[in-house]
Formats: structure tokens, sequence, C-alpha cells
């Protein structure tokens, strides 16, 4: 006898059965069940949420936290998009799980006994694919109609340019969003190169407010990003990108180039003219 609960929301039962997770160590898991509520859960296929809901909601510290997503990000069942002074945006693309499994595919659930019942309580007595067909349905077809977008990237499938830029930005807590930097970054390349991006961004590593207290105020990748320094005179000054124009003080012989007022003899009273 199945009980349904009416006050509940859907997850995809290759979550368990494929192993995924136990993929998901430390905040991980509660924060894909947060998300999953969030958007699943109210019939979204995407919710903006801050990093404060997820400490509240799955009770660990911040740092537990980010590094929960970015395991997430790994897998590739969420989309992150990273905005400037609002919560991140999140998509759940869980769907991919069952993706390109077979209904030979039997890993899930081990042999199937054809004299069993499925894993939906129908007796299958022909074949041993009930499970396979019903996880996969379940997770490639969600009941609640939620349009979830699949990610077609693979797990590191990123641009050479991206590359370079990823590893030439500075460690720092704020660097763990490589996918969503990565969209931001694709975003941005289109209007300026490489190397003038490169160029303005070595230029602020030198600067202090980067260097103080071990980094502690450099910005987040993608947060960088969006400021579009390449944009601003000064950095691109910084970044030796514009040429300055000497001041007049620094012009050859301008200290010997005084401008000399001829003295007039002053007159008094009773002179001759």
């Amino acid at each position: 006898m199945a009980n349904f609960i009416s006050n509940a929301f859907m997850l995809p039962n290759d979550l368990i059965d494929k192993g995924f997770m136990a993929q998901m160590k430390g905040a991980a898991l509660p924060c894909y069940l947060f998300i999953v509520r969030k958007t699943r859960g109210w019939n979204k296929t995407d919710d903006d949420i801050s990093i404060s809901q997820l400490i509240e909601g799955t009770g660990y510290k911040k740092d537990a936290v980010l590094a929960g997503i970015d395991i997430l990000l790994g897998l590739g069942i969420i989309e992150k998009i990273t905005y400037v002074n609002r919560p991140s945006n999140y998509t759940l693309t869980d769907n991919i799980i069952a993706v390109g499994k077979t209904d030979t595919d039997q890993s899930a659930v081990g042999k199937t006994d054809s004299e069993t019942e499925s894993a939906v309580g129908k007796t299958d007595t022909k074949s041993g694919s009930a499970v396979g067909k019903t996880d996969k349905l379940l997770s490639e077809k969600p009941t609640h109609n939620n349009n979830i977008k699949t990610n077609t990237k693979t797990k590191g499938n990123y641009s050479e340019d991206f590359e370079v830029f990823w590893n030439a930005y500075p460690t720092c807590k704020r660097k763990s969003d490589k996918s969503g930097t990565f969209k931001t970054f694709e975003k941005h390349i289109r209007v300026i190169s490489l190397e003038k991006l490169i160029a303005v961004l070595n230029a602020h590593k030198l600067d202090s407010s980067w260097i103080k207290n071990d980094g502690e105020f450099i910005p987040a990748p993608s947060a960088w990003l969006n400021k579009k320094h390449w944009e601003n005179d000064f950095w691109l000054k910084a970044a030796g990108l514009v040429e300055q124009k000497p001041e007049a003080s620094e012009l050859p012989g301008y200290a010997n180039q005084q401008r000399r007022v001829p003295t007039v003899p002053k007159r008094f009273k009773g002179m001759n003219a």
C-alpha cells in the first residue's frame, strides 16, 4: 500500500539508485534539496537564492555551503548565474541524471525479478524492464511540467581563453563558481580581447586593495568581470594600455624656459620725461 503525500516535492529515483547522492559530500546534498524545494517545489524552473538562505536552510556555515554548491555544479545537476548586489540564480538540471541510460541498464536496482512488483507497484510478468523504464520517464519527464533545461556542457568543458583567465585570476575565498564565471566570461569576451582583459586583471593584482589582508577583499571573478574595468581610463592607464601625456613640467627644457618679463624703471615725481 502506497501512501501519497500531497504536500511534497519530487526527486529523481536515480539520485539514490545510481549513486549520485553518495557523491554529494558535506553540504552538497542539503543544498540540492533546498534548491529543489525552492524551484520544483513551487513549480518553477529557477529561483534567486542568497547564500544566507542556504546557510539558514541547511544549517551549514558559509564555506561549507559554497563548497557544496561547487560540487553540485561539478556534477552538472544545477546551473548558477552570479549577479552583483543581488542573490545568485539557480536552475535545476537534475534531469541529466538518467539521460543516456538504456532500458537494459539495471545498475540502479540490480537484476530485475520478473515475478515481483516493479518500482511503481505494478507487476511486470513479461520483462524485467519496468523499473528502468519507470525511472527513466520520471527523470526525463517530470510530471510537474517544469520544462527543466538540460545542461549540455560536460564537466570541465571550457574554452581555452577562459582557462587562461581562470588560471590568471588570483586564488581567493570567492573564487569557487567556475561554471557561473564561464557564462559571465563568454558574455564579455565578445567585446574585449583576452590580452586586454588579462592586462587589466594584472593591474588589479598589483593594487593595494587586492594585496592587503592576504586578498581578503578580492571579489568573485564574475563580479569583477561585470564591473567592466577595461572601460575605465584609470585601469587602462595602470595596465599600460593608454599612452599617458606628460605634464608640462615634465617636458624637456621646461625648467630653463621661464618667461622673462622686461623691467620698466619706476618713474618718480619730478623726473624728466
